[in-house]
């Protein structure tokens, strides 16, 4: 991808992200509305991965907090989704604190598998990078038992 085809998709995705918050800044008006989750799930998700974390988190805080009903899934996900924000913006204590409230109230035989991991595996980031390496360990090496074993 050309620096000018990077820019364009960069732009692309602001201006997604900018909608979505002027969206999520009005008040609920119908039940159709429940379905800015998954919008903001797939918007803050592609600003993680193109390094922009601070504009995710905005956009989960918003999400997590707007009068529509979600999902208990897009609630869950849009937790993890903030705790791997927080993470990335170097607010670790943040982070691990959202994952231990999001683990306290998972249930882990109607959780999925896959979604169980990945909050250990940002836990267990959360933890290496806070100096915790033997923590950090222990929680993937639980992953791998898991999935293996699973």
């Amino acid at each position: 991808m050309g620096k000018r085809e990077l820019n364009k998709a960069m732009t692309t995705l602001f201006e997604r992200a900018s909608a979505l918050r002027i969206v999520l800044a009005s008040p609920a008006t119908s039940s159709a509305e429940t379905g800015y989750a998954e919008a903001v799930l797939a918007c803050a998700g592609d600003l993680l991965a193109a390094g922009e974390p601070g504009v995710a988190l905005e956009l989960a805080d918003l999400a997590l907090n707007h009068e529509t009903t979600h999902s208990q899934e897009a609630s869950r996900t849009l937790a993890l989704l903030r705790a791997k924000a927080l993470r990335l913006t170097g607010r670790l204590d943040e982070a691990l604190s959202d994952i231990k409230q999001l683990n306290a109230t998972v249930r882990h035989g109607e959780t999925p598998r896959d979604f169980l991991a990945e909050l250990r595996i940002v836990e267990a980031s959360c933890l290496w990078r806070l100096n915790q390496v033997d923590a950090a360990i222990l929680a993937l090496k639980r992953v791998r038992e898991e999935l293996l074993g699973g």
